[in-house]
């Protein structure tokens, strides 16, 4: 039998404080980063869903010589899009100033959704191409 000091194996309490500090930090970094990425994916889809929108109308325009005069005409229409699951909960498409001639195609973050906060906010597209958003840089919101 031996009755000497014994040499105990594991982790001391510093090296186990070390680990979550560095767990911590690299948390703080990340989880922010993915947030940013996954919000720039649902606005992504949105704009896609514009483009889409925006494609139906000029095709309408091209069989019938005109975008109509009525957005009730296109409410099945966007309903489907609304419920597509890439915008479904974070953004509504909507159909503005639609006339014979002209239209405008929006996205707006719903209330509370994860794109609410979005820097972009409302996203528009109209018969011309032109793009715009209520706020954040064109850069930001059309070009990446």
């Amino acid at each position: 039998m031996s009755f000497g000091p014994s040499r105990v194996r594991g982790f001391t309490l510093i090296e186990l404080m070390v680990v979550a500090v560095i767990l911590t930090v690299l948390a703080a970094i990340a989880i922010p980063q993915y947030s940013a990425y996954v919000k720039r994916s649902y606005r992504i889809a949105a704009r896609g869903q514009l483009l889409a929108v925006a494609q139906y109308l000029e095709r309408m325009r091209s069989q019938n010589f005109s975008y109509g005069s009525s957005v009730n005409a296109y409410s099945s229409y966007l309903s489907g899009i609304n419920a597509d699951s890439t915008v479904a909960g974070k953004y509504t498409i909507s159909i503005s100033d639609l006339s014979s001639s002209t239209f405008t195609v929006s996205a707006a973050p719903i209330e509370g959704g994860p794109s609410a906060t979005d820097e972009c906010g409302t996203m528009s597209i109209d018969h011309r191409g032109s793009k715009g958003n209520s706020s954040g840089s064109y850069t930001t919101c059309w070009a990446r």
